[in-house]
């Protein structure tokens, strides 16, 4: 029987007593005997090697016999591929996302809002919360007002008045009682509330906004006032004034 090793054009030669394994080199040839067990000779040259012999095992490459895909963890990643669009939906085009948007996406409201927040934190104390919370009742008083028919005059006029008004507040730094913080701080809100308009829905996601922008002002006070120093507060509230002064001649 002659078994091809492969390589260096090794062959080996066996009969029913003895092995020799002959190796063939270009110039000669070299006969050496073997040992007669055939478990003893190297595993290439075994007489009882079959090709049918299992490919050795791999603890990183472990061939399983079988390929398939899980269907469960496919449809959970298609799922989550989606939600970016379902949400961006639920916030474009729900009530409440309306309410909410409305005050951010207009700069008068947005910068009278965070005014108020931040004349708030400048007061201090009580201010702190009382201020923000007149602020939300007077803006859904005037939204109820208007949703009933009353009417308000020069409310485009008063929107950008309380700008001015709030701004030189805050840029002078000039600090109120209790009673007139809340009184000029529902004064102002009124026109913030009194162009809005919409169902329930509408008016949650518009006082969680009304809430949001004040709290952002109070915050920013306590940021500015470690950070830097209340110049920097009171320099917003300058951007705020003129803000204000070009809302009145219509230049934004």
């Amino acid at each position: 029987m002659n078994t091809d090793a492969g390589g260096a054009g090794a062959r080996m030669h066996t009969d029913e007593t003895s092995y020799f394994l002959i190796r063939v080199h270009p110039c000669k040839i070299r006969v050496h005997p073997c040992p007669k067990s055939p478990s003893s000779l190297p595993a290439a040259f075994r007489p009882d090697r079959h090709l049918s012999a299992p490919l050795p095992k791999h603890p990183r490459h472990r061939y399983t016999g079988s390929m398939s895909i899980r269907p469960l963890p496919v449809a959970a990643l298609l799922m989550l591929a989606a939600l970016p669009a379902e949400a961006r939906t639920l916030i474009t085009g729900s009530p409440f996302a309306t309410g909410f948007l409305g005050p951010i996406g207009v700069l008068e409201h947005l910068l009278g809002l965070a005014a108020i927040g931040l004349w708030a934190g400048q007061n201090g104390s009580a201010a702190v919360w009382q201020v923000p919370a007149a602020a939300l009742t007077a803006a859904l008083a005037a939204g109820a007002a208007a949703h009933f028919g009353l009417r308000l005059p020069f409310a485009a006029e008063g929107l950008a008045g309380s700008l001015v008004v709030l701004g030189v507040l805050v840029a002078a730094g000039l600090r109120a009682p209790l009673v007139v913080a809340i009184l000029v701080a529902a004064v102002a809100a009124v026109f913030h509330g009194y162009v809005q308009a919409g169902g329930a829905l509408f008016w949650a996601g518009f006082a969680a906004s009304v809430l949001l922008l004040t709290a952002a002002g109070v915050g920013l006070v306590a940021v500015l006032g470690q950070a830097a120093s209340m110049r920097a507060v009171q320099m917003c509230g300058g951007a705020v004034a003129l803000a204000g002064v070009l809302a009145l001649y219509r230049l934004f």
